[in-house]
């Protein structure tokens, strides 16, 4: 057995829940010039020099940010259509099936939220948010314990990865089927294959069992959890 400190270490109760996640939302503003984005800045988070060479700007927790939060959303400029090779601030959004909504373009900071400084990881020890769809708008989601001083970074894909000279090279199967801009169409903690528990990922027939060894919950191929009448939800079980 593995005891998941993070579970009673890492946790804010203070803060909102939403489906599974805690929440912190942009902070809203009337200011209408290129000062529009940091004003969109939560508390405890900062703005200043990245940690990444030549990476300009960064977003760094200035306090204990618990896994499985979810920031945002990403804000910009909305258009049906996207011309050009040049992905550095966009993202797509879809209907459930795969049809093209519309697109975000964060590069106007008279329109952006603060997610637009969040730098790309250069290794999967970096990379400490996953990106998801949720009501067909853009979240960054905390994949695990943020400590104070952390710069948050993620993945954001293969082709704006290589731009950067970066390539993912582990023979991880399962990493690789998960790495990349891998948004979630619809209900944030599920996806079919995969269940998604404290921000992490997790594989079909995978079990989370609680501390009395007993009582446990196991991911199914939907990608929702299957749990004993002992406890409601996999929130409530803190090892595997």
């Amino acid at each position: 057995m593995i005891y998941i400190n993070e579970c009673y270490k890492c946790f804010d109760p203070d803060l909102p829940v939403e489906h599974g996640l805690y929440v912190i939302k942009n902070v809203k503003t009337t200011i209408d010039n290129e000062d529009h984005v940091l004003a969109t800045l939560p508390q405890g988070f900062s703005v200043r020099q990245s940690t990444i060479p030549n990476a300009g700007l960064g977003v760094f927790a200035e306090t204990t940010i618990p896994s499985g939060t979810r920031l945002g959303p990403y804000d910009g400029t909305l258009s049906k259509q996207f011309h050009g090779d040049d992905w550095t601030y966009i993202f797509l959004v879809a209907y459930r099936d795969g049809e093209i909504k519309h697109y975000i373009d964060g590069k106007n900071k008279e329109k952006a939220s603060w997610l637009r400084y969040m730098n790309c990881a250069r290794t999967i020890d970096e990379e400490n948010l996953n990106v998801y769809q949720y009501n067909y708008e853009i979240y960054y989601v905390t994949n695990q314990c943020i400590k104070p001083g952390t710069e948050l970074l993620i993945w954001y894909g293969d082709s704006y990865g290589e731009s950067l000279g970066l390539e993912r090279t582990l023979d991880d199967d399962d990493y690789t089927e998960l790495s990349g801009r891998n948004i979630v169409v619809g209900i944030m903690n599920t996806i079919k294959g995969y269940c998604f528990h404290f921000g992490r990922y997790t594989k079909i027939n995978q079990e989370f069992v609680h501390t009395d060894n007993v009582n446990k919950c196991e991911c199914h191929m939907t990608g929702t959890w299957n749990c004993t009448d002992a406890h409601a939800s996999v929130e409530a079980i803190c090892t595997y």
